[in-house]
């Protein structure tokens, strides 16, 4: 292809920008992979419960037993249950 018609002066001339170019779509590439990898991880991998998180989960945990303790305390025994059937 370049044999015909030019000469070493244009083909010089022709090749630096061809040869840049090929050089700048590598490194954008590069940087690409890596912007992706991380966009990638961040999507895909589950997040951790930040402390706060953690803390409204145990504070409901524990209003939840608290509740069930104290309906539990209020139902009636056994033998309650026999005196109020006779």
């Amino acid at each position: 292809m370049w044999a015909q018609g030019f000469t070493a002066t244009v083909q010089s001339l022709v090749m630096v920008p061809i040869v840049l170019y090929q050089a700048e779509q590598i490194l954008c590439g590069q940087i690409a992979v890596i912007l992706f990898r991380r966009w990638a991880r961040d999507e895909w991998m589950p997040k951790e419960v930040s402390s706060d998180e953690e803390i409204v989960a145990d504070e409901i945990e524990r209003s939840a037993d608290v509740e069930i303790n104290q309906s539990e305390a209020t139902l009636p025994s056994s033998n309650e249950q026999e005196k109020l059937k006779e």
